[in-house]
């Protein structure tokens, strides 16, 4: 008797290096994208050194975004930002006009405090047509050599692909 056994691959997934190109603690190292599970969508960003929750803090102009266009019509249509609470780092996700701020989200940390991982329906309104490109931005004013802020974007030029 023969006995085959497999593993469900993802129903999609993308990831995209990036260069180390700037200095600062949110340099973007690789963005990654995936669709684990029907309408769950996981993001995930690695930057090249380690940063913690309140290197988010507000009021110093460090910022860590993805940009998701999901209409096809090459505006963005949802923001995710990755913001520090309560030392707690949160997700929130809220159309780019501000009409519809959903639920914030935890973030998973991997041991290294480089990687920064968040799970999200797809079956949000920005989100309707399936075709998803995104790209993730950062802002850091920790950087020696940047004038005021460094700023970093992944990929380096286009977009993210996603597709159903």
């Amino acid at each position: 008797m023969l006995i085959v056994v497999g593993l469900a691959a993802p129903v999609g997934a993308v990831r995209n290096g990036d260069p180390e190109d700037m200095d600062g603690k949110l340099d973007i190292g690789l963005t990654r994208f995936v669709e684990p599970e029907e309408g769950i969508a996981q993001a995930t960003i690695v930057t090249y050194e380690s940063w913690g929750c309140a290197h988010l803090g507000k009021g110093r102009g460090t910022t860590l975004r993805w940009l998701f266009d999901g209409r096809g019509d090459r505006r963005f249509d949802l923001v995710g930002t990755f913001e520090c609470r309560r030392k707690q780092l949160l997700f929130d996700l809220r159309s780019r006009n501000g009409s519809n701020m959903y639920e914030s989200i935890e973030v998973r940390r991997r041991g290294d405090s480089r990687t920064a991982l968040v799970r999200f329906p797809t079956d949000l309104p920005e989100l309707e047509r399936g075709d998803i490109t995104m790209i993730a931005v950062s802002n850091d004013v920790s950087g020696e050599t940047c004038q005021n802020v460094c700023r970093d974007r992944a990929p380096d030029k286009g977009r993210l692909r996603f597709n159903d």
